[in-house]
């Protein structure tokens, strides 16, 4: 993330770049699903041990992690998540369970529990799967899926605007009632020191 941060903002200053003047290096957001959501939280200051303490990149001023993995760890996982600073909105559903590793849905909020980042979120979408996030290969796999895209667009346009453009409406409607009444039964929404 690094190094694909660096090019994007070499693009930016490239008057030959289609990227030209089009990125606000101060306004930069991470999201990804599965392997994705662990590297976004590592990114976002997730503690690694085992790669030299962290991964953190500092110009990534929110993130969205969907279905992220836990670490499989069991000592790990009440200290490693403290060092991140930054908001967080984690995603995830009742039937998340990894289709390769070990983590089961009910495990996915350990993220955002031990998180203590203000602003930070959880979502846990009723039924939703771990394909979910990404797409099913069958629509009938999933029927839900196109409302719970349409949740999860929402409440990541709600969060960008909110953290990475300072907009107060956008962040009041995540935080303060909108987005949980949209969610209707749908699933359940938590937020930290709003």
């Amino acid at each position: 993330m690094h190094f694909a941060i660096d090019k994007i903002l070499a693009l930016n200053a490239d008057e030959k770049s289609p990227l030209h003047a089009r990125v606000d290096a101060a306004r930069i957001g991470m999201a990804g699903h599965s392997f994705g959501g662990w590297t976004t939280l590592a990114v976002a200051g997730e503690k690694m041990p085992s790669a030299g303490e962290t991964l953190a990149e500092p110009r990534i001023r929110a993130a969205i992690a969907m279905s992220p993995p836990i670490p499989a760890r069991r000592e790990e996982r009440d200290t490693v998540f403290a060092t991140i600073k930054i908001p967080i909105f984690e995603m995830t559903g009742t039937l998340d369970d990894s289709p390769i590793g070990e983590t089961k849905a009910a495990e996915r909020r350990i993220a955002f529990d031990k998180i203590n980042s203000p602003g930070s979120c959880l979502v846990i979408f009723k039924d939703a799967d771990h394909m979910t996030f990404a797409q099913h290969l069958l629509p009938r796999q999933h029927a839900q899926d196109e409302h719970f895209h349409a949740l999860i667009c929402d409440a990541s346009t709600a969060f960008w605007d909110g953290h990475l453009r300072e907009n107060k409406a956008a962040l009041d409607w995540l935080e303060r009632g909108g987005f949980a009444k949209t969610l209707d039964g749908d699933g359940t929404f938590e937020i930290k020191n709003p």
